[in-house]
């Protein structure tokens, strides 16, 4: 199904989405557990944990901010006296 004359907004309809493959163990660098508290349809909290588990890979990036203060030390040179650092570079 494209979208067009089948019921579903064009906004939803999967593009180029490709199915990531499982990966293997050692190239997983994060896990997360998704744990019940209670039962979604009669709200009991007596669950019973099963050997059973369903998994998904989903490969992700994350962008990191930096703001980094960086620290000019300054200097008084005891021969001629002048306070000097190091030139600030601009970026």
């Amino acid at each position: 199904m494209d979208g067009t004359n089948a019921g579903i907004p064009t906004s939803l309809t999967p593009i180029n989405k490709n199915k990531v493959e499982k990966f293997e163990e050692q190239e997983i660098n994060e896990h997360e557990d998704i744990v019940l508290e209670e039962c979604p349809h009669c709200h009991s909290k007596e669950l019973l944990e099963l050997p059973s588990e369903v998994t998904k890979d989903e490969f992700d990036y994350q962008i990191k901010i930096i703001k980094k203060r960086i620290y000019f030390k300054e200097y008084r040179y005891t021969s001629c006296n002048k306070i000097v650092r190091r030139n600030i570079p601009v970026k």
